[in-house]
């Protein structure tokens, strides 16, 4: 028994028992010689047990290259771990403090009003200089500029950073100050060297906007503690800008455009309502004891949204298809002038949730688009468009569950379109995880593969998975998922499980395929991202099946891999591929610092891929951090990125999307778990299997909530309570999407804050459109959380952009259901077009599914840049044939026939004018209802344009910590027509005790002394706005100079919010 607990607790007072009952043992078992020797034998575990844990000597410095960082000045196990997680958990403990300055930028004071605690008496300053003089917004638009720092420090005892950035910003659309890493000097636990980090959108009170980036030392110390009483919190002492620059252009890029393009009567929250959203909250708040459905995971990857574009009605405009996993599938049909109404019921597309993508195509051939629904937790399904309306077919049985992407290709050449489909390990549910899907359960909690598979599938599934434990181990680099599949079309609707499944039907956890073929044999080729496992690059051989080419092409850098996407980057007439992974900053921290660590976990944390093509027909990864390099690599824990040309200037562009688990705002621990995360991760590795580091007590610094957490980490349960309240965490929360425009095909620059796109959601997939058929290229978006959708309109030319485009759509030439080797399925996927500009050639290919779990519009738009003219086009049909055409006018709609026949005139090529006339601008509801309050505010003061009404309680410590805000605001907006108020809403505060509170406080906001009687309704008023019942303190309602409601937050708004919304008064 002793033996046994040791196995598990490494305990002191088990090893001085386990020596007593030896002892003992020997004593009453004296007589006999075989209990003798058994009890002997006892000892051998313990024993081997502690030479194990002797300092373990290792090589310091061994990954220091792989990012630059120190490496740990360490010899053993335990004090290479201990100085790694006392370093982490000190950085957790200063994040929230970073959060509090970010949220000062917001009122413009750096820092805000009320965190000056947060530095030191005195503090070492190195600030920015004043203002550099600029070229007008336009001329160099894009190009990163600089803002000169000051070359020397200076002890200040009054901290006022960056006063000349900060006096000319109108206002920040978001700002942040972050840490990025910090160390504590050597045997210094009282210091903490740190770098930090400035990412921000402004507006100037120039008119123009301005992405804005730059980085900081920060010193961080504090006293030392005395017994018996807490410690002292931390406090910045050293402050050193070392750089600070930015993009400017007079417009944002991209503009929300939902409210406009959804028609009225129509619903705009039912676009935005996230159904999973309500009720991972609802879950959360009711104690984690009522889920939704038994398989309802609150995190999770195969459980999430998808988004598909598809003319499904034949119009020639785009409509939008989406996907969620709680509620009903959603159809956005395009009515043509820019606006939508949602159409699902009417097509018979309104299919319950579990539905995780969609892929549109003629399958048949018959002319009309058929769909393929990937589904989670229910099998995958076809429906055939018959006349406008779809019907499911029944399901076979060797279709799976658990798909999470699909994309499609002809790739035996017959005419019809094969679909291959990804699947992802389903996630744990609930009850087997407090987290649903985050932490990783024992063996046995969650029995996946009989609850998704045969019988005989399931027992296939754990033989490999035996197998590949004895060759591999346990490491989170290489595991074993559910198998893929590869569906071959065999006409009128029929699918088989194709005879190459046995090669490329992979049994890993992917989460996209992509195909192109990059040989230019003719043959479509496939590329499979796999999360938890190398990725696979298939060369389709033809009837000699696929060979696994990875390692002979190149492709072996490694990543958690999400998603991929082909495109030629640079117009050198080759394919390149660019690969989401994880870019992560803690896994990049640790794995710098860990020797010995297995050099797939240092590339595992570095970020995206970018593999350019060679002219040896091999790939060079090219991605990296800073220029002249590809600067592509960091966008966060990305989940697909997309390859399109949005500015029309004949270069390929670069979206990604980014961010894992957002907790909701109203349940937010704000502690996010990326470190907790990789230090988990880093445990696993093979190379370091020894006891001494996997199972150090020194990785355990974090305690188990109600033991809802692991034994490795206690935080990634995913939750924390305190009493009766649930505390979620984030992991890889609020990341921004990233834009990464193409300049000339010889670098990225990332001006996502700039182009509008830089989402904070939980964002799933992305498809490209253009929804107005202006000539500029949109995106429609899904997340994870709240809003669900999202619709973005180009707007480069009102950022004075130009850059002029042609279209082309495809008809192939089989027209039957019957396999064709004369020619291309109908939608003529697998195309290959060439474009001459006469001083620059591109090449484009055709496909279906090129994105993860989205489905980008199959009209293909190619930016033409200044020409007027395109010298020619040529098209090469997968089935072989060629057909070009010359002289193009700038804004043509090519469509191309495979098969003249087909055509109204029988030529290969018919011209029409891609743009349309644009839609007048529908009106702008603005009958917004009255505040009650607005009512018996007697002593309102004429003329101010925004009234911002604030509850607050005489008793109430929040309420006093907001009052430097509500100061802030006041010296700086009450000029500009903000007008302040106050709202006592506690019966008990009367007359005596507010007059008391102002003599102490001084409050700002002139107050409204509502009736004891009346402060029911109040507090009734606020929760109706807030949507939450009671309001939290301070809550505020901002309406218009009226009193017509506008808006409603926890807390008190911040100098940009209402000088934002000021703004747009001023446009109204």
């Amino acid at each position: 028994m002793c033996v046994g607990a040791l196995i598990k607790w490494d305990a002191r007072w088990l090893y001085l028992l386990l020596g007593l009952a030896v002892i003992a043992g020997l004593w009453a078992g004296r007589p006999r010689a075989l209990p003798r020797v058994l009890l002997l034998l006892a000892l051998v575990f313990p024993v081997w047990k502690k030479v194990e844990q002797r300092p373990h000597p290792v090589a310091a410095g061994v990954n220091a290259a792989a990012t630059g960082e120190k490496a740990a000045p360490v010899t053993d196990d335990a004090a290479v771990i201990s100085a790694l997680v006392t370093d982490e958990e000190t950085y957790l403990t200063l994040s929230p403090k970073m959060s509090g300055l970010s949220k000062g930028l917001l009122n413009l004071r750096l820092p805000g009003p009320g965190d000056d605690a947060v530095f030191a008496p005195s503090v070492s300053v190195s600030d920015i200089g004043p203002a550099p003089a600029t070229t007008a917004t336009g001329e160099n638009m894009m190009e990163s500029r600089t803002w000169p720092v000051a070359a020397s420090a200076k002890e200040v005892v009054q901290v006022d950073l960056w006063r000349p950035l900060l006096d000319a910003v109108s206002w920040f659309e978001h700002a942040k100050v972050y840490l990025i890493s910090g160390e504590h000097p050597v045997g210094d636990t009282l210091r903490y060297e740190a770098i930090g980090g400035f990412d921000a959108l402004a507006r100037m009170k120039s008119g123009e906007w301005r992405s804005l980036h730059g980085k900081m030392k920060l010193t961080w110390q504090r006293a030392k503690a005395t017994p018996g009483e807490p410690g002292p919190d931390w406090r910045i002492t050293g402050w050193k800008t070392e750089e600070l620059h930015w993009i400017a252009s007079p417009k944002r890029l991209f503009v929300e455009a939902l409210d406009t393009a959804l028609r009225a009567p129509q619903d705009i929250e039912k676009a935005r309502r996230s159904q999973h959203y309500e009720a991972t909250l609802k879950y959360y708040r009711d104690g984690m004891k009522s889920p939704p459905h038994p398989y309802f995971a609150p995190i999770s990857v195969n459980q999430k949204e998808g988004i598909a574009v598809a003319d499904i009605d034949g119009d020639g405009f785009d409509d939008i298809y989406i996907t969620v996993r709680i509620g009903k599938n959603m159809l956005l049909r395009n009515h043509g002038d820019g606006t939508f109404t949602e159409e699902a019921a009417l097509f018979g597309l309104d299919l319950p949730g579990h539905t995780t993508c969609a892929l549109f195509a003629d399958f048949d051939n018959d002319g009309d688009l058929d769909v393929m629904l990937g589904r989670s937790l229910l099998k995958t399904t076809y429906l055939e468009n018959r006349g406008g309306h779809f019907f499911q077919h029944p399901i076979p049985a060797y279709m799976p569950m658990a798909v999470i992407s699909m994309s499609a290709a002809d790739y035996n050449g017959d005419g019809l379109l094969d679909i291959y489909l990804c699947t992802y390990r389903p996630a744990a549910p609930v009850g087997a995880s407090p987290a649903g899907g985050v932490a990783q359960v024992k063996e046995g909690d969650f029995d996946w593969p009989d609850e998704f598979f045969s019988p005989e599938m399931a027992k296939e599934y754990r033989r490999r998975l035996a197998e590949h434990r004895q060759r591999k181990g346990g490491t989170v680099l290489d595991q074993l998922g559910p198998p893929n599949v590869l569906l071959v079309n065999r006409g009128g609707g029929r699918f088989e499980v194709a005879p190459e499944n046995s090669t490329v039907g992979i049994w890993r956890n992917s989460l996209q395929a992509t195909w192109c073929d990059y040989n230019l044999d003719g043959r479509p080729d496939l590329y499979v991202a796999n999360d938890w496992g190398p990725d696979v690059l298939f060369r389709n051989d033809g009837p000699a099946g696929f060979t696994d080419v990875t390692a002979e092409a190149g492709l072996t850098a490694y990543g958690f891999a999400m998603g991929a996407s082909w495109g030629d980057y640079d117009n050198d007439g080759r394919e390149d591929l660019y690969v989401s992974n994880m870019y992560s900053e803690a896994g990049r921290r640790m794995t710098a610092r860990i020797p010995g660590l297995s050099k797939m976990f240092v590339e595992s944390a570095a970020g995206n891929w970018l593999y350019h093509k060679e002219a040896n027909g091999k790939f060079k990864q090219v991605a990296g951090l800073e220029p002249p390099a590809m600067t592509v690599m960091n966008a966060g824990w990305s989940w697909g990125g997309c390859f399109a040309d949005f500015d029309n200037d004949g270069f390929l562009d670069l979206y990604v999307l980014s961010g894992y688990f957002t907790a909701p705002k109203e349940l937010s621990s704000e502690l996010d778990l990326e470190s907790n995360l990789w230090r988990t991760m880093v445990r696993t590795d093979e190379n370091l299997s020894r006891p001494t580091f996997r199972f150090s007590p020194e990785w355990k610094r974090t305690r188990a909530p109600d033991n809802l957490g692991p034994q490795i980490d206690a935080r990634l349960a995913g939750v924390e309570r305190q009493g009766d309240k649930v505390l979620v965490h984030s992991l890889n929360g609020s990341e921004r999407n990233h834009y990464f425009a193409n300049r000339g095909g010889r670098s990225f620059v990332d001006i996502s804050g700039l182009s509008g796109l830089d989402n904070p959601a939980d964002s799933r997939g992305f498809a490209v459109l253009d929804y107005d058929r202006d000539g500029w290229q949109d995106i429609a978006l899904v997340n994870a959380n709240q809003p669900l959708f999202n619709l973005y309109r180009n707007e480069m030319p009102a950022a004075r952009l130009s850059g002029g485009m042609i279209a082309l759509r495809f008809v192939g030439g089989n027209r039957t259901s019957a396999p064709s080797k004369e020619f291309a399925c109908r939608d003529g996927y697998g195309a290959r077009v060439a474009v001459d500009l006469g001083d620059e050639k591109l090449v484009r290919e055709h496909r279906c599914g090129d994105g993860w779990s989205t489905q980008n519009s199959a009209t293909m738009i190619v930016g033409i840049g200044s020409h007027a003219t395109v010298a020619s086009v040529s098209v090469r049909w997968p089935s072989g044939k060629t057909t070009s055409t010359q002289a193009i006018p700038e804004g043509t709609l090519l469509t191309v026939y495979e098969n003249p026949a087909d055509a109204p005139a029988g030529e290969p090529f018919t011209r029409s004018a891609y743009r349309v006339k644009p839609a007048a601008p529908p009106l702008l509801v603005t009958d917004r209802p009255m505040f009650p309050l607005a009512a018996v505010d007697t002593r309102a003061k004429p003329g101010a344009r925004l009234r911002v009404y604030t509850t607050f309680a005489t008793w109430c410590p929040s309420c006093k910590k907001h009052l430097p805000i509500q100061r802030r605001l006041k010296d700086e907006l009450a000029s500009e027509g903000v007008d302040l108020i106050a709202i006592p809403i506690d019966e008990e505060d009367d007359d005596r005790k507010l007059a008391a509170y102002n003599t102490e406080w001084h409050p700002p906001a002139r107050l409204v002394n509502l009736a004891p009687a009346r402060r029911k309704e109040a507090t009734a008023a606020f929760a109706k706005a807030l949507g939450e019942d009671p309001p939290p303190l301070p809550s505020t309602v901002i309406t218009d100079g009226s009193g017509r409601f506008l808006a409603a937050q926890q807390g008190v708004p911040t100098v940009s919010t209402l000088r934002k919304m000021l703004r747009l008064d001023l446009m109204r």
